[in-house]
Parts: structure tokens; C-alpha cells; sequence
């Protein structure tokens, strides 16, 4: 094992759940993944791989998973391995649930050019109900980013071959990115009224689940010059009709897109790669 005080990584990857996320996580790359030794300090569990790029660059990844759920546990682990490993990348990853069941498929890549709070903002009483006027305060990702996200996206890059090469004979429909604003709550969503209200102040909303909003907002805040974000979260379920069936294909399809989206476009990001 290695000393995890003494390594800096390019890539740092950050997963809510250990099953199926960070599972999914450490099936990606060629040449397989170290787990780091431990520190009287801190409880968490690292995982250490190295990334071929397109250009021949070597990518130092460090991944890790949450002890719980929740935008407080994401953002407490991102800030841990941002101060530990100096990463220059902050990627989460993992699953989350659709908004659109008319217009989007289990299995397909949730990619935000924004994250935000949808339960931030101010409780107040209108006539019989309480309704909440919200003030989220989200966080853009970096233009360079979305750039080359929306260019994945209109091109479907490596979609056929990452659905193909799924194990399993399960029903598969054509996979599709959607890149558009992600909403983080605190708690999971099995009803429709909640979606309905997040959906009347972000109409182009693709997603929402529990923790990107919290290790967005860790990589602005932790150290400066911040490390860049991105987030790949696949649908396993939608708001309204909660399943566990399609967790281990949506976790699947989400670490292989991170890894497919590393690896060919890293010296287009960073033109000094360490």
C-alpha cells in the first residue's frame, strides 16, 4: 500500500454510495486499482489507478465514497481529498433520478452545467399552505467544461459502445447525455408535487439526487486556485416511480462516461498535465 500523505493526483472521484457507485468506479482504466493505506485521522477508504490519455499522458486517480448520503457527507469527503490529494479534477459520480420519464431513458448520463439547492431558501406562509420561495445560489461549471460536455452530447461519443458492453441482457434503450441544471436535496424524492415546484423555477431541469450540489460547492470553497468539477450521474430511477432494478447499469454507463471523457479529452483541458 502507499502513503496517501505523500501523492498528489490529477483526478480526484467522489461517490456517494461504496455499492453500486464506487464499485462501478473501480472497474474503469487498464491497469487496475491500489487501495491507499490508512491514516490515524482519517476513517476514509482511498482507491489509487492510473489513466492512459489519448496523448500518452499518465493520470494520477484518487476515488473515494461517502459513509452516507447527503450534500453534507459529498462535501466533507471531496473537501478531505481536496486538501490531501491536490487534485486539479473533482468528478462525482453515480446515479440519480430523471425528471423527464417521456424524454429520457434508465441508463442515461445526467451531466450538469450547473448544480444547485433546491431546498435552499425561505419557508413562508401563503394563505393555507407553506410554500417555499427558493434561493438556491447555483454553481456553473467552468466554460471550458461545458464546452466539450455539449460536444459529447450532440454526438452521442462512445454511447452505443458503452451500452454494448453492458453484461447483462437487460432491456436497453439508445443512451443519451442530457446536459442541463441538477438539483440536490436533502431527502429522497418519491412523490411528484416537489418536482412540480422545482420544475416551475428550472424548466430545462434533467436530474436531482442528494450530493453534487455539496462537492461542487467544496471545490470553490476549500482551496484557491480551485480544482475544476464536473459530475456524471446516470438515471436509475424517476422522481415519481422509485426502483432499485436499473442502479448497477446507471452506475455503469455513469463511470464509463467519466472514464471515456478523461481519457480522450484531458490534454484538451489541461495542456500541462503532471
Amino acid at each position: 500500500m502507499s502513503n496517501i500523505d505523500s501523492r498528489s493526483f490529477d483526478i480526484a472521484i467522489v461517490c456517494a454510495l461504496a455499492r453500486p457507485e464506487l464499485e462501478k468506479v473501480l472497474e474503469t482504466g487498464e491497469a487496475g486499482w491500489e487501495q491507499l493505506s490508512g491514516a490515524e485521522n482519517d476513517p476514509s477508504t482511498y482507491y489509487a489507478s492510473t489513466f492512459m490519455a489519448e496523448r500518452g499522458a499518465q493520470l494520477s486517480v484518487v476515488a473515494s465514497a461517502a459513509t452516507q448520503m447527503g450534500m453534507p457527507a459529498s462535501a466533507i469527503l471531496a473537501t478531505k481529498m481536496i486538501l490531501r490529494f491536490r487534485p486539479k479534477l473533482v468528478a462525482m459520480v453515480g446515479i440519480a433520478a430523471g425528471v423527464k420519464s417521456g424524454k429520457q431513458n434508465y441508463g442515461d448520463i445526467l451531466v450538469p452545467n450547473r448544480t444547485f439547492d433546491y431546498g435552499a431558501g425561505k419557508l413562508q406562509q401563503v394563505g393555507d399552505r407553506v410554500e417555499l420561495a427558493p434561493d438556491p445560489d447555483p454553481i456553473r461549471l467552468s466554460e471550458r467544461l461545458r464546452a466539450r460536455i455539449d460536444q459529447w452530447s450532440s454526438k452521442r461519443l462512445f454511447l452505443d459502445e458503452i451500452s454494448q458492453s453492458w453484461p447483462l441482457s437487460q432491456q436497453r434503450t439508445r443512451l443519451q447525455v442530457h446536459v442541463g441544471p441538477l438539483g440536490s436535496g436533502s431527502a429522497v424524492v418519491d412523490t411528484s408535487q416537489p418536482m412540480l415546484d422545482v420544475l416551475d423555477h428550472w424548466r430545462k431541469l434533467v436530474g436531482v439526487e442528494m450530493e453534487a450540489y455539496g462537492a461542487h460547492l467544496a471545490t470553490q470553497t476549500a482551496v484557491s486556485p480551485a480544482p475544476e468539477f464536473i459530475c456524471m450521474k446516470s438515471i436509475c430511477d424517476f422522481a415519481t416511480a422509485k426502483t432499485d432494478d436499473w442502479q448497477d447499469y446507471a452506475a455503469f454507463t455513469a463511470s464509463r462516461l467519466l472514464h471515456r471523457f478523461l481519457v480522450n479529452e484531458w490534454e484538451n483541458l489541461f495542456l500541462d498535465p503532471r
